[in-house]
């Protein structure tokens, strides 16, 4: 907040006329030589975010930028008016494990969304984590979280003010009470647990040099396994990729299995390698070429279920034997739609899918051999994001929104596809006086553009409204 309030300020006070007095900040005689030309970098130890000298320039920056924004008329009333409209609760997806069902919630103005835990559906709630306690200035975030396939180890990740560096802890769901775990250097992805909860694989990288912890380069990540109670130290080394320093690594347990996917990114958008192993076989590579994107849904016996967009830019579902690899035995179980498919997962031994039909979400559930197929009623035109659900289970969990619908967690009965408000934001707003309809016309060049409009319940759609 402070970065952006001094941004704010810096450009607010190029209107003015006449120059504020800046504060000076700290030079050096830093020169660097580049392909044999010296550059001068004067300014080097304000990349030190924690240099005390840093820190006292950041500090009388904001304090002029703040003695400016004081004077501007109306102010004031412009951040009430703000505060009053971001101050609603506010609700993060709902997923089940174990029989317990997670979620975050949000008061309204809270730094940080505190996580939840409810030990049955209709169950009391009670806090797992709260991450607005971990620094008085608001800045420690939940940056990531992963549990275990019992829901009973919570696996989750703090940034420190705004570093990507994530330290991972393993709470007891049960007591609330933290693990003596630590695992530090990890950046992206989350911990893969294994079937039976005693450890996890994740991805990380080199310990960096003390003084370089916010300017060292991201390279060289590789994937250990943990067991629970070890230290970091004594981690197994499971997999790297030497010859490509720049690539990332993400590990993916694979529920009601012992193998585990990898997913390898060159950067490269939309393109992606796949590999696998258990624990009795080393890494084997299924996709050894980057040339589509291949998204692991869930594992059946020895059979592995893939998105792709592999000779499909919409998306489509295929299975793969991993005892049978060749591109030749690959079986399509869902094929392109006209829809782009955005999501994938297996539940109640059925693919639920959610794709994206002129610019809103819908949902189908499709049998394993693709055979038969279900729409699903959504609430209504809005967007959909689905939380994971477990290839057991009999639910699923989305939040939705729409033009005139503020975000909504909804669960999904499998069994009969209806929808129900499992919990609803409580807004200052009459949403039933309203409703959207999605209206298409053609371009010049006769390409179908999708339209919404929103509007009051009985206005004339007449042209002049």
């Amino acid at each position: 907040m402070k970065y952006a309030m001094l941004i704010l300020g810096v450009g607010l006070m190029a209107a003015q006329t006449g120059r504020p007095k800046y504060p000076a900040a700290e030079k050096s005689a830093q020169v660097d030589t580049l392909h044999g030309t010296k550059v001068s970098d004067p300014y080097r130890g304000l990349e030190d975010a924690d240099a005390a000298a840093t820190q006292k320039w950041v500090e009388a920056e904001n304090q002029l930028t703040a003695s400016y924004l004081k004077k501007v008329a109306g102010r004031d009333a412009i951040e009430k008016q703000l505060t009053a409209l971001w101050n609603y609760e506010k609700w993060g997806g709902v997923y089940e494990a174990g029989k317990r069902y997670f979620y975050s919630r949000n008061t309204g103005l809270q730094n940080q969304s505190v996580v939840y835990v409810q030990d049955s559906l209709n169950g009391a709630a009670r806090v797992l984590l709260d991450p607005n306690t971990y620094r008085t200035d608001g800045t420690a975030a939940l940056n990531g979280s992963s549990v275990s396939w019992d829901g009973k180890l919570y696996a989750y990740a703090i940034a420190q003010a705004g570093s990507d560096w994530n330290d991972w802890r393993v709470r007891d769901v049960a007591t609330g009470k933290d693990l003596p775990d630590l695992i530090r250097w990890a950046k992206d992805g989350s911990p893969a647990w294994t079937r039976d909860g005693k450890g996890f694989y994740y991805a990380r990288y080199p310990e960096p040099p003390a003084d370089q912890l916010l300017t060292v380069a991201a390279l060289n990540q590789k994937i250990y396994f943990h067991r629970l109670g070890d230290a970091q130290s004594a981690d197994r080394l499971v997999y790297e990729r030497p010859d490509q320093p720049s690539w990332g690594l993400i590990p993916i347990a694979m529920e009601d299995s012992d193998k585990v996917m990898i997913t390898i990114y060159s950067g490269d958008p939309g393109k992606n390698l796949l590999s696998w192993f258990d624990g009795a076989r080393s890494v084997t590579a299924l996709v050894a070429k980057m040339e589509a994107s291949y998204t692991p849904i869930a594992m059946v016996g020895s059979t592995v279920y893939l998105m792709t967009n592999d000779q499909a830019p919409r998306g489509r579902v295929i299975a793969v034997d991993l005892m049978a690899p060749e591109r030749t035995r690959w079986k399509e179980i869902v094929p392109e739609r006209a829809e782009t498919l955005d999501t994938a997962q297996l539940v109640g031994e059925k693919l639920l899918l959610g794709y994206m039909k002129d610019a809103h979400s819908v949902a189908r559930v499709v049998s394993l051999d693709g055979k038969t197929a279900r729409e699903i009623a959504m609430p209504g035109i809005g967007t959909a994001q689905w939380s994971p659900a477990g290839l057991h289970s009999t639910e699923a969990f989305y939040s939705f929104d729409g033009f005139t619908m503020p975000p909504t967690v909804f669960r999904l009965d499998l069994a009969t596809g209806k929808s129900e408000a499992f919990r609803q934001t409580k807004v200052a707003f009459e949403a039933g006086q309203f409703e959207t309809q999605q209206v298409f016309f053609n371009s010049k060049d006769g390409t179908r553009v999708p339209m919404f409009l929103s509007y009051k319940k009985g206005l004339k759609l007449d042209g002049q409204n």
